[in-house]
């Protein structure tokens, strides 16, 4: 398993030479140079880019850029973080907002 921080990955002519598994931290579109770098890495390689697996820590689907290739959404930091929420225990008390609380 080869692991990249999605937004701080930059392309620099790596060849992936058999089907790897690719887990992307965080999103993985550049936004400072407006691309996709993972997809160059995966167009790239010498085999087929639909053998290799990517894992997505997100569930963002904003783009068409990598819907043709093998992608799999596993939200770990989500999960994570909605476990913290829950472990909280929180009881709303419904009859006495001192603030307001939005969800969304």
């Amino acid at each position: 398993m080869i692991t990249l921080h999605g937004p701080s990955y930059l392309y620099t002519g790596e060849i992936l030479t058999k089907p790897e598994v690719l887990y992307i931290n965080d999103h993985h579109y550049n936004e400072q140079d407006r691309c996709f770098y993972i997809k160059q890495l995966l167009d790239n390689s010498t085999c087929d880019p639909m053998d290799h697996r990517v894992v997505l820590d997100h569930v963002l689907i904003h783009d068409d850029e990598l819907k043709d290739y093998n992608l799999i959404f596993y939200p770990s930091l989500l999960a994570k973080e909605e476990k913290q929420f829950n472990n909280q225990h929180i009881q709303p008390d419904w009859h006495n907002r001192s603030k307001i609380f939005n969800f969304i």
